[in-house]
């Protein structure tokens, strides 16, 4: 398992965290998570059809790091303690995408026909993500994951990611290196869509919703992807030991922090007798002594700020450079920090 949240295509290596609770968070509960502990959270009902998740100290909140849902304990818990357990049956990868019961052969040669400039699978995992998406609109007993996906980021104001942005938005960064990077980025993945409509993997898609609607629900594929994959290793999708990206409910809801309280590990190996080739649970564990209703964190990567904004669509929080939250969220926030500390 790689430890990386990965974009661009390549895994990120993740800092060893240095322990201690983000600042942000310390001695303060979610006022949602104090009033409502009794409810508890669609993913985690899902979860609990698999018997190897365990999640007793976790309860899906309001983030008290920005906007969208966070990981918050229900209980304390001690340094090293098991916060919460996945298992890899649970993962959105590229091997769902490859054993479709009816789309698997047109995955497979998607697969291999991209495989030297896509190696790890991101237009593959993107499109049966969105795949997925549409016909999760359509019936709602097509996909069982359905609370997961509900989760993904959407083309909404507060959540927009620069791949939805305009030209006019752009313009903000005339100029900075976060404008190559977006320009770049764009054309990755404007080609990446291409390739995935011209290989008819989803011509029913496109014959039920029209070509319009597949082209934006791919690109909603890409965004997921490229904001919230992990890199997994499989010895079952070819000859060699090959990595692959794949989506990790729970694990890709928790906020990133410069310092997290959390580190994660995949403990298990690469089996052909495992879907996707995968054995295993990832494992989370808590880094010093938390307390009931702190907020769960990992580490995205050590990143510049402008990658921060571009691909996760925030930028961190840090001392030498503290930023308003607040302001992130309206009137093109994130552009404007984008552009700031480009």
């Amino acid at each position: 398992f790689s430890s990386a949240r990965g974009f661009g295509g390549n895994a990120v290596s993740t800092p060893k965290p240095k322990g201690g609770r983000l600042k942000s968070n310390k001695n303060k509960q979610s006022p949602t998570a104090v009033q409502h502990q009794h409810q508890q959270h669609p993913l985690l009902n899902w979860l609990e059809t698999f018997p190897e998740a365990k999640f007793e100290s976790i309860s899906i909140q309001p983030s008290l790091c920005g906007d969208g849902m966070g990981g918050f304990l229900t209980k304390s818990v001690q340094n090293g303690e098991v916060v919460f357990v996945v298992p890899s049956d649970a993962f959105v990868s590229v091997g769902n995408a490859l054993q479709h019961p009816t789309l698997g052969p047109q995955f497979q040669k998607l697969w291999m026909e991209t495989a030297e400039d896509d190696p790890k699978g991101t237009s593959v995992l993107a499109a049966f993500v969105g795949h997925s998406i549409l016909n999760m609109q359509r019936n709602d007993n097509y996909c069982t994951n359905r609370a997961y996906l509900d989760m993904l980021p959407t083309n909404t104001p507060k959540e927009k990611h620069p791949l939805w942005w305009s030209d006019a938005e752009m313009e903000l960064l005339r100029g900075t290196s976060a404008m190559q990077e977006w320009m770049e980025m764009r054309e990755d993945v404007d080609e990446m869509i291409r390739i995935v409509i011209d290989s008819s993997v989803l011509l029913d898609d496109i014959v039920r919703y029209g070509l319009d609607q597949v082209e934006l629900a791919v690109r909603a594929g890409f965004v997921a992807v490229l904001s919230r994959a992990y890199g997994v290793f499989s010895d079952s999708l070819d000859d060699d030991r090959r990595e692959f990206k794949a989506l990790i409910p729970l694990l890709d809801a928790l906020n990133h922090a410069d310092e997290p309280n959390v580190m994660y590990s995949y403990e298990g190996s690469a089996a052909t007798s495992g879907r996707d080739g995968l054995s295993g649970v990832l494992i989370a564990r808590a880094v010093g002594s938390l307390e009931k209703g702190d907020e769960l964190t990992i580490s995205y990567g050590s990143h510049p700020n402008h990658v921060f904004g571009l691909y996760f669509g925030f930028v961190p929080e840090r001392e030498s450079h503290p930023v308003d939250y607040s302001s992130l969220v309206s009137g093109g926030g994130v552009r404007q920090c984008c552009k700031e500390m480009a």
